[in-house]
């Protein structure tokens, strides 16, 4: 701070002018280094995944730029705007910062003054009297009331500047103003600003999550919409894998989301209520609270969404989760919390929650019952949680909640996942089931290779005829097994071509088990080994000679029109 000018008047107790300057770096330089660290990141990465880059994927790609742009436009005036002075005369107030056009404001036009905490910073607020016209009133403030953001300003800079802003206008006002937000008053917010001034778990969890989704993308995924087949890839989950014992999926799809829309407006809403959330409960509890609500969410889903598709829930069962405590704090502390929440805060929340809200009402969209119990879990979490507000309650109860919160966590989670139905839908059947289909083709192959040759050694008279029948049900027979195990397992979709030489391999196969498995006899009268229900031997034969010429005319037909297999 700086006197440019003092009365020469030796009663006068205010300087006739008084100039403050700005101490700090503006934040908004820190976030304009972000942006263009992403747009350059953007710009990488499209070079080196040029060939999995639809034509949708690279119009997103340039409308991201052109916003970016945009963006580093209006943080670059906004930088400009933070390193503006704030003068005070014995006329008003002035500053370049002031949101709107007019940037100086009368003491007699003004009723009072107040600094409130906005998202990381401070800032001041006027109240101006009825019928006073103002320019203020952006999305940015609080109120249609003029503001100056004092984020760039030390915490005793700031103090010095609302105090001088009282007592010009207690001299201009005399007995009329009232000190709104005392230091005493403000002190709890302080404190809860002043533990975590950068929420760097929010922070880590959008960089893991951003940058799992680009690996992915960078490895052949499609950018805008997944195929599920990538989605259960890379650990979306569904009650089918869950139930043959991949549980490990209920966590891992909490990491991964459906397109890099659905990932943005994700982090959106993470940055918007993680940050704030983050401070109140502090870094561990906070991570507890996000993990525990988005393995709840994901084993509500088991009994919902995940039936019949890959369920990705990305970080939005968790930021509902964040929500839902964030819920309960404002709740509890409903005179402070809410200073905590500027509009840029609400702004993100507000989007995030009206994209959630529409998503849901889409066939295979978002899963609201995935939601509502994250949300739930979100609440219970933060019930049984302390906030910071009160550091010496915070530090004896922590230990005991935190502990009580994770076990009731789990439980919950693990309950709502054992009850879930049998899943509706095998999901991973389109994708394994075509290539166990080829394992069966190839295990089918080798097992009449086998059979040729053993067949051949008994005509050299390198095999005798005992040895070979007891070959057939020792080696042969497991050798089909193992072919129908592998076309018990392959799959296609009945307009599939292939689903018909699916159920002839088959067939043909099941023929092949059940004779070579038939037990032999030597028969009496000629010393012949024979089998032991010939009849039935007989048949079997026939069928098989039917079912491998049924088989040849399918595998000929699909040959000849190879564009109906790839359908």
């Amino acid at each position: 701070m700086g006197s440019k000018r003092m009365m020469n008047d030796a009663v006068a107790t205010q300087p006739l002018e008084e100039l403050f300057r700005p101490s700090l770096k503006s934040p908004w330089i820190r976030i304009g280094i972000g942006v263009g660290a992403l747009s350059v990141m953007v710009v990488v990465f499209a070079l080196l995944t040029t060939a999995v880059w639809s034509a949708r994927a690279w119009a997103m790609m340039s409308v991201l730029l052109i916003v970016s742009g945009a963006l580093g436009y209006a943080i670059r005036r906004q930088i400009k705007i933070d390193k503006c002075p704030v003068l005070l005369t014995t006329k008003g107030i002035e500053s370049l910062s002031f949101c709107g056009a007019k940037k100086n404001y009368r003491w007699q036009d003004i009723a009072n003054a107040w600094i409130v905490p906005v998202g990381n910073g401070h800032a001041l607020h006027l109240e101006l009297l009825p019928g006073v016209p103002t320019t203020a009133g952006t999305w940015l403030s609080r109120r249609s009331q003029p503001f100056i953001a004092l984020s760039t300003f030390s915490a005793t800079e700031r103090d010095l500047i609302f105090d001088a802003v009282i007592q010009h206008l207690r001299q201009t006002h005399p007995g009329e103003i009232v000190v709104n937000h005392s230091p005493q008053e403000r002190e709890p917010l302080e404190q809860v600003i002043a533990r975590a001034p950068r929420p760097w778990v929010t922070y880590a969890l959008i960089l893991i999550n951003v940058v799992l989704s680009l690996f992915m993308v960078y490895q052949g995924a499609d950018a805008l919409r997944p195929s599920d087949e990538w989605l259960l890839r890379w650990g979306g989950h569904a009650a089918s894998e869950v139930q043959r014992g991949q549980w490990w999926r209920v966590m891992t799809a909490t990491f991964v989301h459906n397109g890099l829309v659905h990932l943005a407006i994700t982090m959106l809403g993470l940055w918007s209520i993680g940050r704030v959330a983050e401070r109140i409960y502090g870094y561990r509890p906070f991570l507890m609270i996000y993990l525990g609500a988005a393995i709840a969410g994901s084993a509500f889903a088991l009994h919902f969404s995940a039936q019949k598709m890959v369920f990705v829930g990305g970080a939005s069962c968790a930021v509902f989760g964040l929500a839902g405590a964030l819920m309960v704090a404002v709740y509890q502390n409903r005179e402070i919390l809410p200073k905590l929440l500027g509009k840029p805060e609400l702004a993100g929340m507000g989007i995030f929650a009206l994209y959630a809200l529409v998503q849901g009402f889409r066939p295979g969209g978002i899963d609201h019952g995935a939601h509502v119990g994250a949300l739930v879990t979100g609440a219970i979490l933060a019930a049984l949680l302390p906030e910071r507000f009160d550091m010496r309650q915070y530090e004896k109860t922590i230990q005991v909640r935190s502990a009580t919160g994770i076990a009731g966590a789990l439980v919950l989670s693990v309950v709502v996942a054992f009850l879930a139905p049998s899943a509706a839908t095998d999901v991973s059947r389109p994708f394994t089931g075509p290539a166990a289909f080829d394992k069966g083709v190839k295990s089918f192959a080798q097992a009449s290779r086998l059979m040729q040759e053993m067949q051949e050694q008994v005509k050299a008279g390198n095999m005798t005829d005992s040895e070979f029948d007891a070959k057939t049900r020792s080696v042969l027979a497991p050798a089909f097994r193992q072919t129908l195990v592998h076309y018990d397992q392959a799959w296609f979709a009945p307009t599939d071509p292939r689903h018909e030489l699916l159920l002839a391999s088959r067939h043909l196969t099941e023929l092949m088990v059940e004779l070579l498995a038939m037990e032999s006899v030597v028969s009496e009268a000629n010393s012949i080994i024979v089998p032991v229900d010939p009849i039935r031997a007989t048949l079997l034969n026939a069928d098989i000679r039917a079912a491998a010429e049924h088989k040849q005319e399918i595998e000929d037909r699909l040959n000849a029109a190879p564009p109906a297999i790839n359908k």
